[in-house]
């Protein structure tokens, strides 16, 4: 029987997050550029340089306006009929934002990139910013302009909110109102949640992964608790294998590009990496450099038998757009992984576990959901936590046969004897080598790991 008023609720709250979302961006879409050049939202960079070996790109910014390091940004290239309408001092056009972005003929397409780190140079002008994440489009007019000796100007921005991640997730509740999953509410507490337990043995190392790979084939579904440093990702890699060697289709999504990309890094990927059979949303340039023979997924994110498609959840929740839908249909893998679960909203791990034959949902209900913005006193009325805590509302609401990794390869076993009261009491660790501490004479770096307090003894109290 399916609950409207709930369904109601869940798109009511996804739409309050888009206004949210909008609202915060329309301050900066209403400002003048050189207000926001001052308070730092926009930055002004130059092309320095391009490291073609790694793919990262050196930009120099006037000095004190850098982006914020390891922080995702946008970034475009101002074109010449911005400063020719707009006059040639840029830190000082009264151009709004919005009639900026709005103008094709101010700007470039653009791309996300991530300042990663300060190169010293002898000039104290500018700073030097080292870059990555640049789309191919973009790299390329770069490295062309820096070879005909053009100085190109860009602009740096904060990226434009995540708004058709919501809206896609309330057009999936509209074309599948009827799928009674959407219902689910959790009837047990984490303390009375008691998964198999999955434990590494050096006499069988691949008894996890055969587990995982026959309870998918019997069940075609099943949830995997992997506390810190447990192997989920080699364990992940090695259940992907099996698939693309029966010539299967996969789809692994997860939160962030980073997550997807120390995925595909892994030991038991790496044939289906060199043979091309592994392809990427948003594929940035240095990303190609570091995972050479990953490819750039195709628009309707379908790939054929034997290959896997990696997408954040952003990207392939847009399969459930309703242009999307209309223009290609939804595809369908033999098994979809979800990582990182507790990052994704309950309705996203529904709507992508209906994509696979079979579906395997890996993340830590203790690890934190989602940001979002709840003011919205109306949630008090219903249970909003069951859409934001979407893996614990799976893990606690359904019969989804589940397992808890109970060791950890990168936790010292004092740090697993601290951290197991969150996951039943049992978590050991079978960490092998042991960083040597000794040299740095610090009581800051305990051989054994474990609980650290230290006290500044001065003015600040710490």
């Amino acid at each position: 029987m399916i609950d409207n008023i709930k369904l109601a609720n869940y798109k009511s709250f996804f739409a309050d997050q888009v206004k949210e979302a909008i609202d915060e961006q329309q301050k900066i879409n209403r400002s003048q550029m050189r207000n926001l050049f001052k308070t730092g939202e926009l930055s002004l960079a130059y092309v320095d340089s391009i490291q073609h070996e790694t793919g990262m790109i050196i930009l120099k910014c006037p000095r004190r306006m850098a982006p914020r390091l390891k922080v995702l940004k946008g970034v475009c290239i101002i074109k010449k009929g911005a400063k020719q309408a707009l006059g040639e001092h840029v830190t000082e056009w009264i151009c709004r934002w919005d009639e900026f972005v709005d103008n094709k003929d101010f700007h470039s397409s653009g791309s996300d990139m991530t300042p990663m780190y300060y190169v010293h140079t002898g000039d104290s002008n500018y700073d030097y910013v080292a870059c990555s994440g640049f789309s191919f489009k973009l790299y390329d007019i770069l490295s062309k302009a820096l070879v005909d000796g053009k100085s190109l100007s860009l602009i740096v921005h904060n990226p434009f909110p995540p708004v058709e991640y919501f809206r896609n997730l309330a057009s999936y509740m509209d074309a599948f109102s009827s799928n009674d999953e959407l219902n689910l509410e959790p009837t047990i507490d984490y303390e009375e949640w008691t998964p198999e337990e999955l434990a590494f043995d050096e006499q069988k190392p691949t008894g996890i992964s055969d587990t995982i790979i026959d309870t998918l084939a019997n069940e075609h579904c099943c949830i995997v608790q992997g506390p810190p440093g447990t192997g989920k990702s080699y364990t992940i890699a090695s259940v992907i294998s099996s698939y693309l060697d029966a010539g299967k289709t996969v789809c692994v999504t997860t939160m962030a590009n980073k997550g997807l990309i120390e995925l595909i890094k892994q030991k038991p990927l790496q044939k289906y990496v060199k043979e091309g059979r592994v392809s990427k949303t948003n594929l940035s340039i240095d990303e190609r450099k570091q995972v050479s023979g990953v490819k750039a997924a195709s628009a309707d994110l379908q790939v054929p038998g034997g290959e896997m498609l990696c997408a954040t959840n952003y990207q392939l929740s847009s399969v459930f757009s309703e242009k999307k839908m209309t223009l290609y249909g939804l595809p369908q893998y033999d098994l979809v992984v979800i990582e990182e679960a507790s990052q994704a909203f309950f309705t996203a791990i529904v709507a992508f576990k209906q994509l696979g034959i079979d579906c395997l949902i890996v993340g830590d209900p203790m690890q934190l959901p989602p940001i979002v913005k709840l003011n919205n006193p109306q949630y008090n009325s219903w249970n909003v936590a069951t859409q934001v805590e979407g893996l614990k509302s799976m893990v606690l609401g359904t019969s989804i046969k589940s397992y808890r990794i109970v060791t950890t390869f990168r936790l010292t076993s004092r740090s697993a004897s601290l951290t197991k009261c969150f996951y039943g009491n049992r978590f050991v660790s079978v960490k092998q080598d042991y960083l040597d501490f000794t040299k740095a004479n610090s009581v800051l770096f305990p051989q054994d790991g474990g609980v650290l307090y230290h006290c500044t003894l001065d003015v600040r109290n710490g």
